[in-house]
């Protein structure tokens, strides 16, 4: 079999699976290491967590629930755009909502960060993402095919509940 490839040929499959190997096991290590650092139990995602609740920030949560009353107001597998009156993902459901209520949205806000404390809580492996940005956790959770549209109510109702809890008066 030797005789059928030149020693170059030889050569040029050897490096290529070596390189190919390399790539495979780069990425492979930056996902663990996403998921060691980011994911860890105990350890939410609330890299901006904000320690004052406010009642604006209630009232977003209870205006998202709104704008996802029912199963048809929910889009299951859609980006980044956000239309109002159509189906939203949680992520347009919390930016529409934080817009009307606030008049502008911010991932660093204590209700954005506590969405994503209780998805981590109560469904961390819906999380994992090559990407560390927030809207990409809000929408790998709404789009991940185990996700429902009774998951994504319960956890914007945990999120009501905890920040009921935590307000500041």
């Amino acid at each position: 079999m030797r005789e059928l490839f030149t020693e170059s040929d030889w050569v040029y499959f050897v490096s290529g699976s070596f390189l190919a190997l390399l790539v495979f096991v780069l990425i492979k290590t930056r996902q663990y290491i996403f998921q060691y650092i980011f994911l860890r139990k105990n350890k939410p995602p609330g890299f901006f967590r904000s320690n004052k609740i406010e009642n604006e920030d209630v009232s977003v949560i209870r205006h998202a629930l709104s704008l996802l009353s029912s199963e048809q107001k929910w889009a299951k597998n859609r980006g980044f755009h956000c239309i109002y009156g159509e189906q939203y993902t949680l992520y347009c459901a919390l930016a529409l909502a934080a817009k009307q209520v606030l008049g502008q949205y911010n991932e660093q806000a204590g209700y954005a960060q506590e969405v994503l404390i209780q998805i981590h809580k109560k469904f961390p492996d819906r999380l994992i993402s090559g990407k560390r940005s927030y809207f990409n956790y809000l929408l790998n959770f709404n789009n991940n095919t185990r996700t429902t549209f009774s998951d994504v109510r319960n956890i914007l109702k945990s999120t009501l509940a905890q920040l009921q809890r935590n307000i500041v008066h």
